[in-house]
């Protein structure tokens, strides 16, 4: 590895490591919790920072050993769209001044869940050789990695045929 990949590659364990610093204290804390509204916002703390902790691992992995981040791709990927809405719900819950309980499910966890979904979807779609063409050299026969999404995904091929054949 040359000096600039060493330094990216620190530079991503520094919330990776404050990520899991993060986790051990909510945990540790998590038994000395006097009421259950102040464990509800300790135990979604924590699932931030677990959050920040695949984010981490996955953007490190991929700066450092890119065969094997295309295989957590999809779980980094969920990690990015789900962390702003853990982190809406922990403030939500740690400003709440009402006292009745809320729901743990939430309309806008179905975002992040259906996007990630449909990210495994295509991302299974897509051969393991191209997938990693894709993430190393982030070009695939001459197309860029955003032009291969559009011209792989099946309406905009279906259009792009159909308007060519025209």
């Amino acid at each position: 590895m040359d000096n600039r990949t060493l330094i990216l590659l620190f530079t991503c364990f520094i919330p990776l490591f404050t990520a899991v610093v993060g986790t051990i204290i909510e945990a540790i804390s998590l038994q000395d919790s006097v009421t259950v509204r102040e464990k509800h916002v300790k135990r979604m703390l924590m699932c931030y920072f677990l959050m920040f902790i695949f984010i981490g691992t996955g953007v490190a992995t991929g700066v450092a050993l890119p065969k094997i981040a295309i295989q957590i791709l999809p779980l980094t990927v969920f990690s990015l769209y789900i962390a702003p809405v853990l982190y809406y719900r922990f403030v939500y819950l740690l400003t709440n001044t009402e006292n009745k309980e809320t729901s743990h499910f939430s309309r806008h966890y179905l975002f992040p869940v259906l996007s990630a979904l449909g990210f495994c979807a295509f991302f299974y779609i897509v051969p393991p050789a191209i997938r990693l063409q894709l993430v190393v050299e982030r070009t695939v026969a001459g197309l860029s990695s955003k032009r291969f999404r559009w011209y792989s995904s099946p309406l905009p091929s279906y259009i792009c045929r159909s308007s060519s054949e025209s």
